[in-house]
């Protein structure tokens, strides 16, 4: 359907024809093996892609024979067909209307009032921009979101993909801070028999964003990769807050589609969040992991020590266990972490109580818990800039070290000092001194 807002694209009348394939069917195809025939749709001219409303088989034949054909599927190595909505070549009301997207303002009339969503150019690619307000109304919270189903029997195959990317920008933080998260729900229909465009009448796979809190400088990047469970703790959590739960597996090769979704939890006392974000299509990659070593590592994993998450020393974040390591990097004050497959936990210096420490013995322990240490220059810091390096001595003592420093280089008054003592005592909160 060629850009035009005025022409009804359901109308065929209103559509363009383009033949991308006419072959003939030989005699020895029936006999054989499944015949495969593709074509580079990008090198047919004056051809749309952006704006592909159907496909029609015509078979012209002669005799009686039996053509069996099983599907026809569009490829993209690039993982951009994921957000085919966003590149529709029309503006979000239009594509709103061609049913690319449904939006729900969950029982708000002010979230259906004030909140906007629309596209903006971002560089040669189109972004969804949403000025959001979301209301308390239920005693769990309350949510707005957008949903894209793919149409009619129409779905994603994502089973190559290894991890959901997507770009996004903050131009207002939510108001209050701390009561919103971003979420986006998987729509895996695969085990699906009646009503299978409806969102509920599918496994919804929960993954939960911290993001808008902070007004961004700059466009940040997120991977989640595509691994999911019954448990929060895994990057997709079936829930089982919404829609079904039936085989309980990720079958990637049936997502018929996908929620963005503001919501806001019960710490809202009955009351009203606003904000504003923007971000990219979503892509479903294949990516590489590549080992890194550990001193580059931001975040280090303490297999079998358990951090006591209901001491009062520990910030905790409900259902972002997944993202522990980022939450800390990002809280200025947080040096170590930990998470019990639902929430994660917070702590720093300032806080941290050496007491609140054990190691990890049953088995129910060592699967549930995992804690975390910070490994950067800037959380840790350097031997002389954190302790005093006098004559021969890195006196640390009474300095309230909760790891040790990072790294170690001659303070600037003494270039050529040569430390042969490290003097720990007096820190009664430090965590470790391995690795």
């Amino acid at each position: 359907c060629l850009l035009n807002n005025a022409l009804d694209c359901s109308d065929k009348s209103n559509l363009k024809p383009f033949v991308v394939i006419e072959a003939d069917l030989e005699a020895d195809v029936f006999e054989s093996d499944w015949k495969e025939w593709s074509v580079t749709l990008s090198d047919i001219p004056d051809l749309a892609l952006n704006r592909l409303k159907g496909w029609q088989l015509d078979v012209q034949a002669t005799n009686e024979e039996r053509v069996f054909v099983d599907h026809l599927s569009c490829l993209d190595e690039t993982g951009n067909i994921f957000g085919s909505p966003w590149n529709a070549g029309v503006d979000f009301e239009t594509s709103k209307e061609e049913v690319a997207w449904a939006i729900t303002p969950f029982q708000s009339n002010a979230s259906r009032d004030e909140s906007i969503f629309e596209y903006v150019p971002a560089g040669s690619q189109t972004w969804l921009n949403v000025t959001y307000t979301v209301e308390m109304v239920e005693t769990w919270g309350g949510f707005l979101d957008a949903k894209h189903i793919a149409p009619g029997a129409a779905y994603f195959n994502a089973s190559q993909a290894t991890a959901l990317i997507y770009s996004y920008s903050v131009s207002k933080a939510a108001d209050p801070t701390g009561t919103s998260l971003m979420r986006i729900i998987l729509q895996d229909f695969f085990d699906c028999e009646e009503d299978c465009n409806n969102a509920n009448s599918h496994e919804r796979y929960y993954s939960f964003h911290n993001i808008l809190d902070e007004v961004t400088t700059e466009d940040q990047v997120n991977l989640v990769p595509l691994t999911a469970s019954r448990e929060s703790a895994v990057p997709f959590w079936l829930t089982g807050w919404s829609g079904q739960i039936a085989n309980g597996e990720f079958d990637l090769s049936h997502i018929k589609g996908y929620t963005i979704e503001v919501n806001v939890g019960d710490n809202l006392n009955w009351g009203i969040t606003r904000g504003a974000f923007s971000m990219s299509p979503l892509k479903a990659l294949e990516t590489v992991v590549v080992d890194i070593p550990l001193d580059e590592l931001t975040c280090v994993k303490e297999d079998g020590v358990y951090l006591y998450e209901s001491a009062p020393h520990f910030k905790r974040i409900e259902f972002l266990a997944g993202s522990c390591c980022q939450l800390c990097d990002e809280d200025p004050e947080c040096l170590i972490a930990m998470e019990d497959k639902r929430d994660c936990f917070l702590a720093g210096a300032n806080t941290f109580n050496s007491s609140e420490v054990g190691l990890l013995k049953t088995e129910r322990e060592l699967n549930l818990f995992s804690a975390y240490w910070m490994n950067t220059e800037e959380k840790r810091g350097s031997f002389c800039g954190r302790c005093s390096c006098d004559g021969d001595t890195i006196d640390c003592r009474g300095y309230n070290l909760l790891l040790p420093p990072r790294s170690f280089s001659p303070p600037s008054t003494s270039p050529g000092f040569v430390p042969r003592v490290l003097d720990l005592r007096e820190n009664p909160n430090l965590f470790l001194l391995g690795r």
